[in-house]
């Protein structure tokens, strides 16, 4: 529909020609003038002359709304609930609906209290006319929920969220993906990060299925399941989001992030068996990580990512290529946290084991055995590193045990697993097998 046709069906529902809301809208110009500057596909309306008259003032205030003109679309919605009102009726959905914009408009201005009255006047209103299954109250659930949370009433929007997507699940299940999304962000908010899974995962499908999987806003919420999956150490479930995102990576042109989701989907595929994606992407990851890299500055992730490509090249059976990257890896904690932190400790560890696997019994003892102190005094017993290098250093030591007993040297065995039994009994526990296996010598 054209400007001018347009203007006649707006100014048809005035006896002023709309003069008197024009000049409270703030613009410039003319009714003509303000609906040529709208999206023509927003000048398409249907139903009786009144009917597309309100449709296009209610188009004109979503376009003024988004461009920021607070003023110009509360002046439109209070006529519009005027209008509706008076045509339908003050109970009627679609009167009910421009109260709750009239609400969002005023909660956006800060005007919380008048807000709360418009909001919770259309969410009543609309829970008994639709009975409770219509999707403009799936709608005015979700402005509601939005009061709620500048209300400070985060549990109150939850559960008006919890009641839009199940509307929505109902009547338009294509369209679910922004209350989900809303609602897995307010879980994660509150620390409810496994409970908010499933509604991150059903947004970013929906984001996905109506947007693709390189839209900004599908990327947005794969990030968000990405970094919950891996904070608990599930991360082979990331993969179909992983994909996503290296997609978008690729499509933006990020160098950065394309190495770092790489590295993670590698990671991911490595523990599903799929070797030679894995080996593809993280090297792809390590390559551009070394390139972005300087002597003097290294990058931040290059020990952690050429530790994890150590890993890949062991179980490809190329000891001395894994050795050797641990090598770097150590040297670079070094130089970024010290001879003494833990990060080095781990590294000593990590060598020491595999050495050990290298049957290079003395030269693992002489990693293992710093890496025990340095993490027991930097992390504790309990920490998941400190673990890891007691077992492989008590393994040892039981090894050397068994070597000294078939020398008929029970003595020097003795004082061997002596320090063996205590260490393992503090740091791994009075039950781990370890202590089973110093038992059966019989000699402490």
């Amino acid at each position: 529909m054209d400007p001018t046709a347009a203007t006649r069906l707006v100014e048809a529902l005035f006896v002023d020609g709309g003069a008197q809301l024009f000049t409270d809208t703030g613009l410039q110009g003319w009714w003509t003038d303000v609906l040529a500057a709208m999206p023509a596909d927003w000048r398409v309306v249907h139903g009786s002359e009144v009917q597309q008259g309100e449709t296009l003032l209610v188009n004109l205030r979503e376009h003024l709304q988004g461009l920021g003109n607070l003023r110009a679309a509360y002046a439109l919605t209070r006529e519009l609930v005027r209008l509706r009102t008076l045509r339908l009726g003050p109970e009627h959905p679609d009167a009910l609906m421009e109260v709750a914009a009239l609400g969002a408009l005023l909660d956006r201005a800060n005007r919380l209290e008048e807000a709360g009255t418009f909001l919770e006047r259309a969410y009543d209103g609309l829970s008994r006319v639709s009975g409770g299954r219509d999707p403009r109250l799936a709608v005015t659930c979700q402005l509601f929920a939005l009061h709620q949370l500048r209300r400070s009433a985060p549990l109150r929007a939850e559960k008006l969220l919890e009641q839009a997507l199940d509307i929505l699940r109902e009547s338009a299940p294509n369209q679910t993906g922004y209350v989900a999304a809303q609602l897995g962000e307010l879980k994660v908010r509150r620390g409810e990060t496994e409970e908010a899974l499933p509604f991150l995962w059903e947004a970013w499908k929906r984001y996905g299925e109506a947007y693709g999987v390189t839209d900004p806003r599908t990327v947005a919420r794969g990030r968000t399941i990405a970094v919950i999956l891996g904070s608990l150490g599930r991360d082979a479930e990331a993969i179909p989001v992983l994909r996503g995102l290296y997609d978008a990576s690729v499509v933006g042109g990020d160098a950065e992030s394309r190495a770092s989701i790489a590295f993670q989907l590698g990671a991911a595929l490595e523990s599903v068996g799929a070797i030679e994606e894995a080996t593809r992407l993280v090297d792809e990851s390590v390559r551009w990580t070394r390139a972005s890299s300087t002597d003097d500055e290294p990058h931040p992730e290059l020990a952690a990512r050429i530790t994890v490509w150590s890993r890949m090249m062991l179980n490809r059976g190329r000891p001395v290529e894994a050795e050797g990257l641990l090598l770097e890896a150590l040297e670079l904690e070094r130089w970024q946290h010290g001879e003494e932190s833990p990060e080095v400790a781990l590294r000593y560890a990590q060598l020491g084991h595999l050495v050990a696997q290298a049957g290079r019994r003395d030269e693992a003892l002489g990693w293992l055995e710093p890496a025990a102190k340095l993490l027991r005094s930097s992390l504790g017993d309990e920490a998941w590193q400190t673990k890891f290098a007691v077992e492989q250093l008590v393994d040892l030591w039981i090894a050397v045990a068994k070597d000294l007993v078939k020398e008929r040297d029970r003595i020097a065995a003795r004082d061997v697993l002596m320090p063996a039994r205590h260490i393992a009994a503090t740091v791994l526990g009075p039950r781990h097998r370890t202590i089973d296996e110093i038992e059966k010598f019989g000699l402490t």
